[in-house]
């Protein structure tokens, strides 16, 4: 009997539970910063250098003592004396002592370490360019401020961006660009990653009687390359193996071997109900003492699917048996595969966008079209509406077997179970195609 969709995904996150429990640290590896983007942190991973390091300039101006501006008005300007320029990445200069001349400033860079030791003058704040008015005496440079100078202005202090131990990665976060510079600037060199799922992926084998059919047969396998290229994208490992054949005795020996080699974080069969072997694949499952977890969901499409657990010496490893139609095989992947390589991986689910359904001549009674007892999984294409509102538009073929509409759409609705029928009134999930 047909489970719920909400049932499924419960029990796939129970079986992906399970797995994480068994591990033993030896599914985390370490890699350079250059090598991490698109991994998955294997754990958190904390600052152990303060950024910025030491107290900086945070504009292009100079540094001056605030104090010496208090008084400071365009009819009684104070005038500074350059002593130098400070750049980004250079040791601050040695600072004057203080005499009973005119203050002193020096020019400084955004980034550049402020000066630390300021014996008299206490060199505190650091004023824009367009803030102060370039003048000179002699070869002495020097500037003039016409208003007060905040105490500490435009200066950023040490640990004010990252401090020691503050967290900078989140275990289960897909590392990003953005990640490298947090981590490069926490002085963090090697990243503790997740060793990459290594999934199998089987479909029908095709036998053609005649030769130029075999070799046209070789590309006849949309689901196949489609859950490769998918699974990757994914950041996992994937492995197109050979075909199925319709044989219970082959389908047998493949999962005994799956078994044995123990290579496998997940196998995947698309395709297989083209064959005939729904009855053959759960006596195989039997056979080599496999636990079906379900069998059958109430989606559409992709109600057949198959979720079992093949048994090992180091645990059970999960077995998903996909329908045969390509966007069936799309759907199931979608929202069934992906949450569970995700919940594997440990990474944070989709969030969906929820939206309406742009009600067309075509599209009158949703029911007709998204069975209200199970729940519907359509391409769809988010436009905006004459009001300016982003909107659902679903397809008007929802033949599973048809890819036309899968390809050009650019995204997924879950229409959910229960829904009225009254497009006006219904919202969909939206799951943009461009998330991974």
């Amino acid at each position: 009997m047909a489970i719920r969709y909400s049932e499924a995904l419960g029990i796939l996150k129970q079986v992906a539970v399970e797995i994480l429990e068994r591990e033993d640290g030896s599914d985390v590896e370490y890699v350079g910063l250059e090598d991490a983007v698109g991994r998955i942190a294997g754990q958190h991973h904390r600052s152990t250098s303060a950024a910025p390091p030491f107290d900086v300039s945070a504009i292009n101006g100079y540094i001056l003592s605030s104090t010496a501006t208090v008084n400071a008005t365009k009819k009684r300007p104070v005038t500074f004396a350059v002593k130098g320029t400070i750049a980004a990445g250079n040791e601050p200069p040695d600072v004057p002592l203080s005499g009973s001349g005119i203050p002193f400033c020096f020019e400084i860079m955004a980034g550049a370490r402020l000066p630390t030791y300021t014996p008299g003058d206490v060199l505190d704040s650091c004023v824009k360019l367009e803030d102060v008015v370039p003048t000179s005496f002699g070869s002495q440079r020097m500037i003039t401020v016409v208003a007060p100078v905040a105490k500490n202005a435009n200066r950023r202090a040490a640990g004010s961006d990252l401090d020691v131990g503050c967290k900078v990665l989140a275990r289960g976060e897909k590392i990003r660009p953005r990640h490298v510079t947090a981590l490069a600037a926490a002085g963090i060199s090697r990243v503790a990653v997740r060793r990459k799922l290594s999934i199998a992926v089987r479909s029908p084998a095709y036998e053609p009687a005649h030769q130029n059919v075999a070799r046209q047969s070789q590309q006849m396998d949309p689901g196949g390359h489609f859950l490769t290229a998918t699974i990757r994208e994914l950041g996992a490992k994937a492995k197109l193996m050979g075909g199925l054949k319709p044989h219970a005795e082959s389908l047998s020996k493949l999962l005994q071997h799956e078994i044995q080699d123990n290579a496998y974080d997940l196998v995947l069969v698309s395709g297989a109900d083209s064959l005939g072997t729904t009855d053959l694949t759960l006596s195989a499952l039997k056979e080599v003492g496999a636990r079906i977890r379900f069998h059958g969901v109430s989606i559409d499409p992709g109600h057949s699917v198959l979720f079992a657990t093949l048994p090992t010496p180091h645990g059970e490893v999960p077995f998903l048996k996909l329908p045969n139609d390509p966007v069936a095989i799309a759907a199931c992947f979608e929202f069934l595969v992906k949450p569970f390589i995700r919940q594997l991986s440990e990474l944070h689910q989709d969030v969906p966008k929820i939206m309406k359904i742009q009600q067309t001549k075509g599209l009158q009674d949703l029911s007709k079209d998204c069975p209200p007892h199970v729940d519907c999984f359509r391409p769809g294409w988010i436009q905006q509406s004459d009001r300016g509102e982003q909107v659902m538009l679903l397809g008007h073929d929802h033949n599973p077997a048809k890819l036309s509409q899968y390809a050009a759409s650019n995204c997924w609705a879950h229409v959910p179970r229960g829904h009225s029928g009254n497009c006006r009134n219904t919202l969909v999930y939206c799951y943009s195609h461009t998330s991974t």
